[in-house]
């Protein structure tokens, strides 16, 4: 190398704070209906190609027709037999609940499963709807969920 001269063959280095590119996405499942008094559950379901190692994400709902009754994870991160840590907020009020999962392994996981599941008693008739408001991948390098799905519509008879 001449001296004063870059290395042409040489790249810049990424910054390491930036999020890693995603290819992360969630989903809402769960039936359309359901009459007042019937509790159902909500899965947020995953798919990934990048390696995780867990997620907190908070759910909005409509406190006037649902009712929150508990949060739990669900397989997908508990793949492997591996021992994970959870914590959960049910805040009934306000219309949310927030759930963090977190293997308790340095082994991430990629793939498709259920996430999470949310319980939910049908409180009223009428039009309901439910959303995930936040959600944030928890790795090695930071991920950046693209974008979080539609708010789902539930109809209470």
């Amino acid at each position: 190398m001449i001296p004063g001269q870059s290395n042409p063959l040489s790249t810049p280095s990424s910054s390491v704070n930036a999020d890693q590119k995603s290819d992360i996405a969630l989903t809402l499942e769960t039936q359309k209906e359901f009459s007042v008094g019937q509790t159902f559950n909500v899965n947020v379901n995953i798919k990934t190609a990048n390696p995780i190692r867990g997620i907190p994400l908070q759910l909005q709902f409509d406190s006037r027709c649902l009712e929150i009754l508990d949060a739990d994870e669900g397989d997908f991160l508990k793949s492997d037999n591996v021992i994970t840590s959870k914590t959960k907020t049910l805040e009934q009020k306000e219309g949310r609940v927030s759930l963090a999962v977190l293997r308790n392994t340095a082994k991430d996981i990629k793939g498709d499963g259920t996430l999470m599941t949310f319980k939910f008693k049908a409180l009223a008739a009428g039009a309901c709807e439910m959303k995930i408001a936040s959600a944030k991948a928890i790795a090695a390098q930071p991920i950046s969920i693209p974008s979080l799905p539609d708010p789902i519509k539930i109809n209470i008879k």
